[in-house]
């Protein structure tokens, strides 16, 4: 990643501890090691109740693709689904014909749904750590900006935003174990989090 160190989370793999570099606030943060401290993939069956499935396409869970609002949605959109497999798939697995039909029908059904008149269709694959991925079950985004400021999808990120983001990181785990709050964070550790606390 960069020459700041991760921070030490028992009972969690490497890459996911790397997925959490690029949570973007403190709720999403908690949500993602909850579900990994827990042996959950936040894509896979029991979904969590922030993961309500909008539409379905495919005739067997080895087929079958969702897609269901994002909980953590981008700032300046107007829309931003996330189109995942039913099957746990993880991004270094094989990607199918039958995966690029389901997302195609979903696709469809989201842009003609949703009057959607332009945005994008992203999906990472492979570990995080080349492809700034934050979750470790293939899947796909349709993000339609909504034209109030930039919207862009990261695949790589500078080592300057790296390192902020670590610092952010080990500022959310100090909140997320109680070892701090809010009102003992140091001005630079406010600013580092400015906006995302909800």
């Amino acid at each position: 990643m960069n020459s700041l160190s991760l921070p030490v989370i028992l009972g969690l793999s490497e890459h996911q501890v790397q997925t959490l570099v690029n949570c973007r606030t403190l709720k999403q943060y908690a949500s993602m090691i909850a579900d990994y401290l827990a042996g959950k993939c936040p894509f896979c069956d029991p979904l969590d109740s922030k993961n309500r499935i909008l539409v379905q396409h495919g005739n067997t869970p080895e087929t079958r693709w969702r897609i269901w609002e994002n909980p953590f949605p981008l700032k300046h959109t107007s829309l931003h689904l996330v189109m995942a497999p039913e099957r746990h798939v993880s991004p270094n697995a094989d990607i199918l014909p039958t995966d690029m039909e389901a997302m195609t029908h979903l696709f469809l059904w989201a842009k003609n749904g949703y009057g959607a008149r332009g945005g994008c269709l992203a999906m990472r694959f492979g570990p995080p750590n080349f492809n700034a991925g934050s979750v470790l079950h293939l899947h796909a985004n349709i993000i339609v900006p909504d034209g109030t400021g930039r919207v862009h999808v990261t695949l790589a990120k500078e080592n300057k935003e790296i390192t902020e983001n670590v610092r952010r990181m080990h500022v959310f785990e100090r909140l997320r174990t109680n070892k701090t709050t809010p009102k003992y964070l140091s001005p630079d550790e406010r600013e580092l989090v400015k906006g995302r606390l909800e």
